[in-house]
């Protein structure tokens, strides 16, 4: 499953050898990310569904509407991070800690 590799090569039809590299950061980091896969149109903005396996299980997330790129993947880490057990989370900008 590509959206699972970090990079990969790739030999098209006619003998050319293609390297392509995945954009998903979160699989990039030291994260137990299974697999994710982003989008993008007008009205749905930046999204991203992705699932992750913890000591606590596997985790699915789906983000939609955000308006960059960078702030997804900060969602999307901060999301899985509270999965592991941190319990902080931001919303609007703001930290917050469940009690």
């Amino acid at each position: 499953m590509l959206t699972k590799k970090k990079e990969y090569w790739i030999i098209n039809p006619l003998g050319r050898t293609i390297y392509i590299e995945n954009t998903n950061k979160l699989l990039w980091k030291d994260t137990g990310i299974i697999a994710g896969k982003t989008g993008y149109t007008g009205n749905a903005r930046h999204c991203f569904v992705g699932a992750a396996r913890t000591d606590n299980g596997i985790y699915i997330v789906a983000i939609m509407g955000v308006s960059s790129r960078n702030r997804l993947w900060r969602y999307a880490e901060s999301l899985f991070d509270i999965t592991e057990g941190t319990k902080t989370f931001k919303v609007k900008g703001r930290s917050k800690s469940e009690s």
